[in-house]
């Protein structure tokens, strides 16, 4: 079985790996930060305890105080408050999207409705309009035949 790691042997064997990038002064100054891989989430946190570092683990060294890619210095875990508020508001946005896609649906549902009223409104009145104009061509017959007979009944030939 492996011999556990201490705190000096872990510096000694960093400072052994880095020698032109670290020191053993540099390395045991407060703005410097270990942080240890989880393989099962590939996310890196602040090395608190050398004696839980399992085999093959994998470790990196930071400035804290040194920004990288743009990012503030943190000592926390390398996923960030930033990252877990930008995850967070994306999934609220995403929520956002689907409700109002979920109202746009909504709307257009009743749009379609009301227009299926409408087109049952003017069949309607349509039958009504035909109805109107069988009744007055009804009316018109009747006239029509009272007219003929009238004339056949009002004239009168003189000579």
């Amino acid at each position: 079985m492996p011999e556990p790691v201490g705190p000096a042997s872990l510096e000694a064997l960093l400072v052994a790996s880095f020698p032109q990038l670290l020191s053993l002064k540099m390395l045991q100054s407060p703005n410097m930060a270990v942080y240890i891989k989880e393989p099962d989430r590939n996310v890196y946190y602040d090395l608190q305890d050398v004696r839980n570092i399992p085999s093959h683990s994998c470790v990196k060294v930071y400035h804290r105080d040194a920004p990288r890619h743009g990012r503030p210095a943190a000592t926390q875990p390398r996923v960030s408050q930033e990252t877990g508020d930008r995850r967070q508001e994306t999934g609220d946005r995403r929520q956002e999207t689907r409700d109002k896609r979920q109202e746009t649906g909504d709307r257009r549902q009743e749009t379609g409705d009301r227009r299926q009223e409408t087109r049952d409104k003017r069949q309607e009145t349509g039958d009504r309009r035909q109805e109107t104009g069988d009744k007055r061509q009804e009316t018109r017959d009747k006239r029509q035949e009272t007219g003929d007979r009238r004339r056949v009944v009002g004239c009168l030939s003189i000579i």
